[in-house]
């Protein structure tokens, strides 16, 4: 019989000496470790972690980004005896496995774009008897053209079919109807991320559009009527939007668009891994910026550029390869009467290397 896999806890064998509690304490380490210990080692594509950059605290969130492989497990093998305990105790994870297979069935090549889904755990709120993610956050193009695949997922599909089924529910009239409204005011952008709650019973929908200008994010706001941190978010564009290639507008939406806005700041948001600070100069641009705005400590500056790198693997279990770390992006969040917030994302990843060809020998 075969080994069972190795778990994506054992990364963090690898990761702890290079992870500083001023980024993840000891007690977040061990409480994503729990979570880490669910998977299999082949089921993130990314694994990252969130740090608020105005405080000293470790405190942190776990999120996991999917490769084919492990959206296939949990479409179709998450309740296997051989499977955690945990995933047969808690029906939100059937709407999880649920969701997974309506994923794979709606691309005519399936799961071919299973890294467009996110897997978020707000480890705060997480218990030792409640594992499961907080968000479900998975990409929308509006044009399949776009996508470059073949995907048969219709607005009607994310509104009727796929929202309803991560929710337990229908979507309640004035939900579906303000989150309409929002794409149709956000046009011509084509590239969403939409996120729902699974951890709490929440009528709220996290919107999230990508490669907006400020210009369009300020008329955006104007628009729908959310005045209250304009002027702070337009003084933010001019401060930072010239030291990165891209924004992302995050929209909470219920009852009315809430109030707290999220703007990310990104290098390459499709390929963010290539641009680490030894490459990408604006990184220390942008770390300075914040300092100095009072948005950062120089702790947390001199931490996050610190972690990129990588460590080469050889272990019997899995092919050689690297684990690597590196930085995904900056978000600001705007509240009314809330000073401004700005959190780094950064994580980790295995890059398998290329299996060597045997060499050709010659015969006389």
């Amino acid at each position: 019989m075969n080994a069972p896999p190795q778990t994506l806890d054992s990364y963090f064998e690898i990761l702890e000496p290079d992870i500083q509690p001023t980024l993840i304490s000891a007690e977040y380490v061990s409480a994503i470790r729990r979570v880490a210990g669910l998977f299999p080692c082949f089921v993130p594509n990314v694994f990252g972690f969130e740090s608020r950059l105005n405080s000293s605290s470790g405190r942190t969130d776990f999120a996991i980004n999917m490769t084919a492989k492990g959206s296939e497990l949990l479409a179709w093998e998450l309740f296997e005896r051989s499977q955690p305990e945990v995933f047969r105790q808690d029906s939100r994870w059937q709407r999880v496995s649920h969701f997974f297979q309506e994923w794979g069935e709606t691309n005519e090549s399936p799961f071919a774009d299973a890294n467009s889904v996110w897997l978020e755990f707000d480890m705060d709120r997480l218990s030792a008897a409640e594992l499961v993610p907080s968000v479900i956050l998975f990409a929308y193009w509006l044009d399949n053209m776009e996508s470059k695949m073949v995907v048969h997922r219709p607005l009607s599909w994310l509104t009727k079919t796929i929202l309803p089924m991560l929710r337990g529910g229908p979507l309640p009239d004035y939900l579906e109807r303000n989150f309409l409204h929002c794409l149709e005011l956000t046009t011509p952008a084509l590239y969403f991320q939409v996120g729902t709650m699974l951890s709490r019973k929440i009528d709220v929908l996290r919107l999230c559009v990508f490669n907006i200008t400020g210009d369009e994010i300020t008329n955006f706001l104007s628009r729908i009527g959310l005045e209250e941190c304009l002027g702070e978010i337009e003084q933010a564009i001019a401060d930072f939007a010239g030291l990165v290639d891209s924004l992302c507008l995050h929209l909470d939406i219920g009852e009315v668009v809430y109030p707290r806005i999220g703007l990310e700041l990104l290098y390459d948001n499709l390929h963010p891994w290539k641009r680490q600070p030894n490459k990408e100069t604006r990184w220390l641009q942008l770390f300075d910026q914040l300092v100095e705005r009072g948005l950062c400590t120089p702790e947390k500056r001199k931490a996050l550029l610190a972690w990129p790198g990588y460590v080469p693997i050889s272990q019997s279990s899995m092919s050689d390869g690297l684990l690597l770390r590196g930085l995904q992006h900056i978000k600001l969040v705007f509240s009314p009467n809330q000073p401004l917030e700005a959190k780094a994302y950064f994580g980790a990843a295995y890059n398998p290397l290329p299996s060597k060809k045997p060499n050709s020998t010659k015969t006389s």
